[in-house]
């Protein structure tokens, strides 16, 4: 999936038959699938640089920061998704975990917690 995404952004550079910002949120959320964390972060940061207004960006953003283990900065992210479309059940539930895996409160960047990735796609908001 990651090499599909990857062509299609290259490709899009040249046709724009796909929102830049779409591709990069899905290839962020492939690069999560993967546990490529920094990967997913840099893209997702490249989905809100394009259209900051896209909550899955910011979704993305909060799954990558989860997975390095900065809950703090993933709570932030999630809180953002809520402004912009406050029904997000998928940022809701994520906000509802990493106050469950911190305490209350949120680790400070690289503070890993135990788990805080989850397994799988856990770590991925859709």
């Amino acid at each position: 999936a990651i090499k599909l995404y990857t062509t299609a952004v290259k490709e899009n550079a040249s046709s724009g038959t796909n929102p830049k910002h779409v591709l990069l949120s899905n290839r962020s959320a492939a690069y999560c699938a993967a546990k490529q964390y920094d990967k997913a972060l840099e893209d997702a940061r490249a989905c809100i640089e394009n259209k900051a207004s896209f909550p899955k960006g910011w979704s993305r953003k909060g799954a990558a920061l989860r997975g390095k283990g900065d809950l703090a900065g993933a709570k932030e992210a999630y809180e953002k998704v809520l402004k912009l479309e406050p029904e997000n059940a998928a940022a809701k539930k994520a906000l509802t975990e990493i106050q469950g895996a911190s305490g209350g409160g949120a680790r400070p960047a690289g503070a890993a917690a135990s788990g805080a990735a989850g397994g799988g796609r856990r770590g991925v908001a859709y």
